[in-house]
């Protein structure tokens, strides 16, 4: 062992006369501190590390930041589709139902559904056709009520109508339509 490996394990003696007793100086203490300067880093290093740090939390905020951004446009991008799906199925209830128009039948069932505790886009629409059948292009039995020609009409004018509407059919021509229509307007 060499002089300076004895003096750091032999712990240093002191002697204080007032008391008369021996003291022995705290060797741990001192290797400490001494393996605490050894660990010490520069202050430019220190200054280098904490730029780092503070650039990588800087990066770290930016991140999260965008991340919460696109989770916030897939939310918004996921409830447009929806909706947009849920239009083209009521668009397509109501084609079925054979709606005249369209749009101001779809604005309806939708405040239908949003009044309703469970939206339920068919009987909304239902309930539409049965509140504002005017809305709906009217079925045969409707239908048969207003055509120019009743079941056992022969009157000439009602033959005549009837010539009137073929001939406006087949031909297309305009002039052949306003006679029908003036035809019928007289009936």
């Amino acid at each position: 062992m060499s002089q300076a490996e004895v003096n750091q394990s032999a712990p240093e003696v002191t002697s204080d006369p007032d008391h008369g007793f021996v003291d022995e100086a705290p060797d741990a203490q001192i290797q400490e501190s001494q393996e605490q300067r050894e660990r010490l880093v520069p202050v430019s290093e220190a200054k280098k590390y904490r730029k780092r740090a503070q650039a990588a939390e800087k990066i770290l905020e930016d991140l999260k930041t965008e991340l919460d951004e696109k989770n916030r446009t897939l939310q918004e991008q996921r409830q447009r589709i929806s909706d947009m799906q849920r239009q083209r199925h009521i668009d397509e209830l109501l084609m079925e139902s054979e709606a005249i128009d369209l749009e101001t039948t779809r604005l309806l069932t939708e405040l239908a559904l949003s009044e309703m505790e469970e939206p339920d886009v068919e009987q909304a629409i239902s309930q539409l056709c049965r509140r504002k059948p005017f809305l709906f292009r009217q079925t045969a039995r409707g239908a048969a009520a207003l055509s120019p020609k009743a079941e056992n009409d022969h009157t000439p004018l009602a033959r005549s109508i009837e010539h009137a509407a073929a001939e406006a059919h087949s031909s297309g021509n305009r002039t052949a339509l306003l006679r029908y229509l003036r035809l019928r307007r007289r009936s």
